[in-house]
């Protein structure tokens, strides 16, 4: 999501407490966007971090805001339908693709150690990950019907921190055709050759792909945009492109069989990068095109 970062607040105004008010300025400024379209959010770490040390040292502040609570009380995705918890987990259908929002924040074993304080967990052991492989499940046995063709996961954290606990095993299984992640505050697209099925669309390019659609702005920047190139060789990804413009991705389906990535650089319009993802043509029925 993204506007949890203001709390980072205190090294511009240390003593302060703008969580909330900061909140109210986003949901405000994007309303005439969020009355028109769907917004779709999940999880990340600074929906769940106090960092000011105002919120540090009141217990009241520190304790309402560590569990995630302002960000389940302001939105409201299609959990129930899809069978997730709350907006920590959920999916959806948009034309002829499958999205799944993943929780890289809590219930699974390799919890992120990088928090001032715990989160979690929302349902019992193991319940996130069971729900993660029956919902790709169904997506990939409506592929094969000739339904929607292109499986789409997100998560905030990168794949590298994601793919662990058997979540690779399920990307292969079902054949995952694209990840798409934040956190790391540039932008990013690698290939994932050993999380790829064989008839996934990320196959011909030489792995899974993920975007990591970080360019959006921050002062991190320059940090960030060196992150992958090492991560890659250690990992065994394949890194393809970086950069640290600020920029916005745009992502389209054609026809039921394309998947379209367009990166444009916000200040002059600028291609930056572009890939597509295609499938052969449907042997049953048409993609399903309803928004649900």
């Amino acid at each position: 999501m993204g506007i949890g970062y203001v709390d980072d607040a205190f090294f511009h105004s240390p003593d302060d407490f703008t969580y909330e008010d900061t909140y109210n300025g986003f949901m405000n400024w994007m309303e005439n966007v969020t009355a028109a379209m769907p917004y779709m959010v999940l999880p990340g770490n600074h929906e769940v971090e106090c960092h000011s040390s105002r919120c540090v040292l009141h217990s009241g502040l520190h304790e309402s805001l560590h569990n995630f609570s302002a960000y389940n009380a302001r939105w409201r995705m299609p959990w129930k339908p899809s069978g997730g918890v709350l907006n920590m987990w959920h999916s959806f259908n948009y034309g002829g693709v499958h999205f799944v929002a993943m929780n890289s924040e809590t219930d699974f074993p390799t919890l992120p150690r990088d928090r001032l304080y715990a989160a979690g967990g929302f349902a019992p052991s193991g319940t996130y990950l069971k729900w993660l492989e029956a919902d790709l499940r169904v997506a990939s046995e409506e592929r094969e019907r000739g339904g929607r063709q292109f499986i789409v996961v997100g998560a905030h954290r990168p794949f590298a921190e994601v793919m662990h606990d058997g979540v690779c095993e399920l990307f292969v299984k079902y054949g995952v055709d694209l990840f798409v992640a934040g956190h790391v505050h540039a932008y990013a697209r690698v290939h994932w050759p050993k999380c790829t099925a064989a008839n996934a669309a990320g196959a011909a390019h030489g792995g899974l792909v993920e975007i990591v659609a970080g360019g959006t702005g921050s002062e991190e920047f320059p940090v960030d945009k060196n992150k992958y190139p090492k991560l890659c060789e250690k990992s065994g990804c394949k890194y393809r492109v970086a950069n640290a413009v600020q920029a916005t991705g745009i992502l389209r389906v054609a026809g039921g069989r394309m998947l379209e990535y367009t990166l444009i650089a916000s200040g002059n319009g600028a291609v930056l990068d572009h890939i597509q993802l295609t499938r052969p043509p449907a042997t049953g029925p048409p993609p399903v095109t309803a928004l649900v």
